[in-house]
């Protein structure tokens, strides 16, 4: 695998972007310490491992999913109850990731996050690497590689304009998009730019579920998506999967249909090679830190599936 092949593979795969190593490096940063060496070396490796024909070809997806390129849908954010969504509080926004192989029974690891919307929570490395660490945060202590984002507007109209601004040259989240390929029907870069940054913020726990939502909306009405709707995540649970060609490579994305928080993504290759997968395996409001069972589930959890 050629250096550039291996950035590639760091920079897509999801595995980097809420893994335990990923938020222990935000910590170790904030506090003027590294952990960089042979951790950040596996995580590149495992990223670029080759997993099998793991996800469909793109047509095929289509087909079964049963609802086809909807290129510009509008997707209604009145089915979204916004009271299911807001975070009490003294509440957390809990959720369990995993990251598997697609081999068999092994996997990169779990973690569980608790996030409360004063930036305190708590993170927990329950397998895999750093198996057993446990980190808790106060106030605006928790980290992230987003920055503020109480500005952000849960208004999809508002936010899609505060998106192209945060993804621009002088924005929060710069991105060298410009460099980017971009996919079929996608005139310029901005489309790749931008979902490489929203699905970046759908990926942390510091995001809010009204946030998450609106998210969603703005992802599904960008030019050459496709809305796949009444099909299911990659744990077997109904979703609505959205799914687009940017930087050479196919973008998987499951979304609740009724709370628009994501369950699942996976990048492939266009051949439908698997480059990493994620399954949150349960979300939802818990009254503490320590809580794992969820009084307000965003959607069915992955144990819970037949």
């Amino acid at each position: 695998m050629t250096t550039a092949e291996l950035e590639r593979a760091r920079r897509s795969a999801p595995i980097e972007d809420l893994s335990l190593e990923r938020l222990l490096e935000r910590r170790d940063r904030k506090e003027g310490r590294r952990r960089i060496g042979a951790l950040i070396t596996a995580l590149v490796i495992a990223a670029g491992v080759v997993f099998g024909l793991a996800s469909l070809r793109t047509a095929d997806r289509v087909a079964a999913g049963g609802g086809g390129d909807h290129n510009g849908v509008s997707v209604d954010p009145g089915r979204v109850a916004a009271a299911v969504l807001s975070v009490p509080d003294g509440s957390y926004v809990y959720t369990r990731t995993t990251f598997p192989s697609n081999v068999g029974t092994q996997s990169f690891g779990s973690v569980e996050t608790w996030w409360a919307t004063d930036d305190s929570g708590r993170i927990n490395n329950v397998s895999g690497y750093h198996a057993g660490q446990a980190d808790s945060y106060g106030p605006g202590e928790f980290p992230n590689d987003t920055g503020d984002l109480s500005g952000l507007s849960t208004d999809p109209s508002v936010l899609a304009r505060q998106m192209i601004d945060r993804t621009g040259p002088n924005g929060a989240s710069p991105e060298p998009y410009n460099e980017f390929t971009p996919g079929p029907g996608q005139d310029g870069h901005l489309t790749a730019g931008l979902v490489r940054s929203i699905g970046e913020l759908l990926r942390d726990p510091n995001a809010s579920p009204e946030l998450r939502a609106a998210l969603f909306t703005v992802l599904a009405e960008q030019p050459g998506m496709a809305v796949v709707e009444n099909t299911t995540d990659p744990a077997g649970r109904p979703a609505t999967e959205l799914w687009i060609e940017t930087e050479n490579e196919i973008h998987h994305l499951w979304f609740d249909a009724n709370s628009h928080q994501l369950m699942a993504t996976e990048d492939t290759d266009l051949q439908g090679t698997s480059h990493g997968r994620t399954i949150v395996e349960a979300s939802g409001i818990v009254g503490s830190d320590h809580s794992t069972n969820p009084s307000e589930p965003f959607f069915p959890s992955a144990s819970a599936t037949p």
